[in-house]
């Protein structure tokens, strides 16, 4: 289908209400915009002086782009290639959180509904003839919001059950995950065996647990020469495991040697173990919504409350009794995103955009929804971005650094500002606070976010390094990292001393 805006879209019930504000600070940063130019400060000029040598030390032929932007004078202090478009990495996060803030609003909450499959919530002495989840692409059924014990939700979800009178499920476990649609991962993701199965390419799905990751753990066997025990999280049939590990005897290795086939859930495990190692997560292949729903049902059956039928995927009466209803918030959904750089809680959240917007949870609607919403509700121009997905993983996300920082200070003065900073990560450089979002991929090192020298003297900043035409000589990760990172440091010194 196409997606286009309809009509009669309606605002979220919470960004309703900042409609006015939002339409007055906006014309006044486009009568701003038309001002006159004023003299240059003493900022500007040591700017000019302090990046200038950092910046022709940049390797030959590599592409750049930094920019800084005074908030309070609302004017560039420094620009160089601010224009050129370059690839952002996860810097893209910034737009993607932008636009869930702005459209769904700070009180959003993503919800999960297990449903009765009978007329009743429970029937026949708390016999219920099936069990059904209505998904809706809650990023946040993992770790870290349960101090790192995922299964939590589950065995919440099985209290809540068991509270609502279910004493018996006489049928199949069945996931409406019609939420999403199609690829569960963009075609544009990195290739090779090593990023595929890694657990930042995990895909996205209606019905997610634990970040959609295949976890790990080797277990000592019985005795020294023995196969070692190896247990996955989902525990799921769909999950096969070639096991090449051995136990040895006490102070023997405890690494743990793991692999996933590049075109299914199956998983090499070999090396030598001692002890029990952490767990390991590797992205999943294929089939998340079921294998999360397998391991909901293994918990039930171990919680004494099996189901009788199978675990499948299917259509869900929205009026079927409600037994339970799992909320998680937006807020916290942006933290993990922006601070933890976590690529599985953007390709959720921008399917979640497109569903919201245009009834179709795909990636091409969320990336359409997000230019579209910061071009209605900040007035930033569409040219000056090309999303891809919702984590800043393909290698054409490309923006400029003249565009990051007009989103920057345009949030900055949006009603949310508070909110939106906060869910940026933390750094200091050299007494200074800043609020930032780093980007990292083989052929880009980038960085953005505020500058608080005082209260009343804010700036918004970005700082795009891309490989280009540089050989790997003149470009590696460490190099660039640190070419980068200099960057930030001068321009905060400079700052302070104008």
């Amino acid at each position: 289908m196409n997606v286009q805006r309809p009509a009669s879209t309606q605002p979220h019930r919470n960004t309703r209400r900042l409609c006015i504000m939002h339409t007055v600070w906006l014309l006044c940063m486009v009568l701003l915009t038309l001002a006159p130019g004023t003299p240059a400060t003493s900022s500007e000029a040591q700017l000019q002086r302090t990046l200038a040598p950092l910046l022709s030390e940049l390797p030959d032929n590599s592409a750049w782009s930094v920019a800084v932007y005074d908030l309070q004078r609302q004017r560039f202090v420094f620009t160089q290639h601010d224009q050129r478009q370059l690839r952002m990495a996860s810097v893209a996060k910034l737009p993607v959180s932008a636009a869930a803030l702005l459209e769904l609003g700070p009180e959003f909450q993503f919800s999960t509904s297990l449903v009765s499959l009978g007329q009743e919530p429970a029937a026949h002495n708390g016999r219920i003839p099936g069990l059904g989840v209505i998904a809706r692409g809650d990023p946040c059924l993992d770790e870290h919001h349960t101090d790192r014990q995922p299964e939590r939700i589950f065995h919440d979800w099985i209290a809540a059950l068991r509270k609502a009178g279910v004493t018996a499920i006489d049928g199949d476990l069945v996931i409406d995950n019609r939420f999403f649609s199609g690829p569960i991962r963009p075609a544009t993701y990195p290739g090779g065996q090593r990023n595929i199965q890694a657990w930042y390419s995990a895909p996205a799905s209606a019905f997610a647990w634990n970040n959609n990751c295949i976890e790990v753990q080797a277990r000592p066997g019985s005795a020294p020469g023995q196969p070692a025990i190896i247990a996955t999280r989902p525990h799921s049939s769909r999950i096969r495991i070639i096991n090449r590990a051995r136990t040895v005897a006490n102070g023997g290795s405890a690494g743990i040697i793991v692999s996933r086939a590049a075109n299914s859930n199956t998983i090499s495990v070999s090396g030598q173990y001692s002890k029990n190692t952490s767990w390991f997560p590797l992205a999943i292949h294929e089939d998340p919504d079921l294998l999360a729903a397998d391991h909901f049902a293994h918990l039930l059956a171990t919680s004494g409350l099996p189901i009788t039928g199978e675990v499948r995927l299917g259509r869900v009466a929205s009026n079927a009794p409600l037994l339970h209803q799992h909320h998680s918030g937006l807020i916290g959904a942006l933290t993990i995103l922006n601070q933890r750089s976590h690529n599985f809680y953007g390709e959720q959240i921008i399917r979640v955009l497109g569903q919201q917007r245009y009834q179709e949870g795909s990636i091409r609607a969320g990336t359409q929804a997000v230019e579209d919403i910061l071009a209605e509700r900040l007035n930033l121009p569409r040219e000056h971005i090309s999303l891809l997905d919702g984590s800043g993983l393909s290698y054409d996300n490309l923006s400029s650094t003249w565009w990051i920082c007009q989103l920057l200070a345009r949030m900055h003065h949006d009603p949310s500002a508070a909110i939106y900073t906060d869910t940026l990560r933390e750094r200091w450089e050299s007494g200074v606070r800043c609020q930032v979002k780093t980007g990292t991929l083989a052929v880009a090192r980038c960085l953005a976010g505020y500058i608080n020298i005082v209260p009343d003297q804010r700036y918004a900043f970005a700082i795009l390094l891309n490989r280009g035409d540089a050989t790997a000589n003149d470009w590696s990760r460490s190099t660039s990292r640190r070419d980068r990172d200099r960057i930030l440091s001068a321009i905060v010194q400079a700052l302070k001393e104008g």
